[in-house]
C-alpha cells in the first residue's frame, strides 16, 4: 500500500514539472495507467489548464500529455470567468492550446451569462466561441439575446455574432425588441456596433411604475 501511494505521488510530481505538459494535476482520488501508457484519473479531479483551474469527475490523458478528455461535472474557473459543461477535449498544438466543450455549456462572466450546446477555447486566436442555440442574459436590466453562434475575443474583450435572431430588453420605462443579424460589442468601452439593417420596437409599460425589478433575469 505504501509503495502504491509513493508511486502515485511520484507520478503526479513528474506530471507537474514536465515543461511540455498540457496540464498540471493537483489532485485525483485514483490514478491508473491505460494499456497505451496514458493516464486515467478518477474522483475529485483538480487540474490546471492554461489560465483555468479545472475540476471534473474523471479524465483520460495520453502518454505525452498533449491531449486530455474530461468527463462529467466539468468546471473551468479563472479570476473573471466560470465555464461549465458535460465533457471536454483539451489539446496542445505547436501554436497553442485548444479546448472543445460539449453538452450544456454555461459561461458566466461579469454581468452576463451565456448558454449553448458547444463551445471552444482557442488560445491561438484568443477566442471563446459558443455555438448551437446560444442564449445570452444580461443582468444590469433583465434582457436576453438569441443567436446561433457567439464569439468572444478574450484579448480585446469584444463580443460578436453574425447570426442574431433577436434581443429582448427591459429598462425602467419600457421594453424593447431588437431584430438584427450582426453585432459587435466592446465590453471595456461599452460600445455597441450594429452594421446591418435592424428593426427596433419599443413598448410603453401599462403601469407608471413597472414591476421589472421583481423579474428573475435568468
Amino acid at each position: 500500500m505504501t509503495r502504491t501511494v509513493f508511486f502515485i505521488l511520484f507520478l503526479l510530481f513528474v506530471l507537474k514539472i514536465s515543461p511540455q505538459a498540457l496540464l498540471n494535476i493537483h489532485h485525483a482520488d485514483l490514478l491508473k495507467q491505460d494499456p497505451y501508457a496514458g493516464k486515467i484519473i478518477y474522483g475529485n479531479v483538480d487540474i490546471e489548464y492554461d489560465v483555468y483551474r479545472v475540476k471534473c469527475d474523471s479524465a483520460i490523458i495520453n502518454k505525452d500529455m498533449t491531449n486530455a478528455r474530461l468527463f462529467r461535472n466539468i468546471q473551468f474557473t479563472d479570476t473573471a470567468r466560470t465555464i461549465r459543461c458535460t465533457s471536454a477535449t483539451l489539446s496542445k498544438t505547436p501554436n497553442g492550446r485548444l479546448a472543445y466543450l460539449y453538452g450544456d455549456v454555461r459561461i458566466r462572466e461579469k454581468d452576463f451569462y451565456i448558454t449553448g450546446r458547444n463551445a471552444s477555447l482557442n488560445e491561438i486566436s484568443d477566442r471563446v466561441t459558443v455555438t448551437d442555440t446560444v442564449v445570452v442574459n444580461y443582468f444590469e436590466y433583465p434582457s436576453i439575446m438569441f443567436c446561433s453562434s457567439l464569439e468572444m475575443d478574450t484579448k480585446d474583450n469584444i463580443i460578436s455574432s453574425q447570426d442574431v435572431d433577436s434581443v429582448l430588453y427591459l429598462d425602467s420605462l419600457r421594453h424593447y425588441k431588437l431584430y438584427t443579424r450582426r453585432f459587435r460589442y466592446e465590453t471595456d468601452k461599452k460600445f455597441l456596433v450594429l452594421d446591418t439593417k435592424m428593426d427596433l420596437y419599443a413598448y410603453e409599460y401599462e403601469k407608471a411604475v413597472p414591476e421589472f425589478q421583481k423579474i428573475d433575469p435568468g
